[in-house]
């Protein structure tokens, strides 16, 4: 009964470090990609009030925009199979080195992952930043205040709403070569109807 209970009790904590590093991944690609973006329009993400679920969600879709990023994913699912694998047929060698071996490889999953996820995060600023390939949604009407409206012009689009301003921009054309768009905000607190549709 011992030998079994000690049998088991490696297993179950190989598949919490396991996991701890795949979500680890996730919330990396996640922060380093949303780095990446806001920054080149010139903002720090830690700035906004940006939720958890967000850097989840965007560390997962990331592989869309970048599927070179499945690298790292795959790497930590191997690396899952062989950890259970080699405590199953209690590979003692690889048991001993698991541990500086995870280290290791978390640091080369790093070195992969942070390159690929900010070139991630910086195509798809590029791609916002013109007209004709920007993703974000438009505003069709934005009233501030007493019913006054204020830039409701179709080219708009609506960079951030958080909890305190609604930003905003007029995306560039596609032959326009400025740097970056003038980007304008209000507070939210002020905005009485806002209106925005996709393309």
């Amino acid at each position: 009964m011992d030998v079994s209970k000690e049998e088991n009790k490696p297993i179950l904590g190989s598949l919490k470090d396991e996991l701890f590093l795949l979500s680890f991944l996730v919330i990396s690609i996640g922060v380093v990609y949303t780095d990446a973006y806001y920054q080149f329009f010139g903002f720090k993400y830690q700035f906004w009030n940006l939720s958890t679920t967000h850097i989840i969600y965007k560390g997962i879709t990331t592989l869309f925009v970048s599927p070179l990023l499945i690298i790292p994913y795959l790497t930590a699912i191997i690396l899952i199979i062989i950890e259970l694998i080699a405590i199953r047929l209690n590979w003692l060698i690889f048991i001993f080195f698991r541990v500086p071996l995870s280290y290791l490889v978390l640091l080369v999953l790093l070195a992969i992952l942070y390159p690929l996820s900010a070139r991630a995060g910086e195509l798809q600023a590029r791609k916002d930043l013109y007209a004709h390939t920007t993703t974000l949604p438009k505003i069709k009407l934005m009233v501030v205040g007493d019913l006054k409206i204020r830039s409701p012009e179709d080219s708009c689009v609506l960079f951030m709403l958080d909890g305190s301003f609604v930003i905003y921009f007029t995306p560039l054309a596609p032959d326009d070569k400025a740097a970056a768009p003038i980007i304008k905000r209000v507070q939210s607190s002020s905005v009485t109807i806002l209106e925005t549709y996709t393309h």
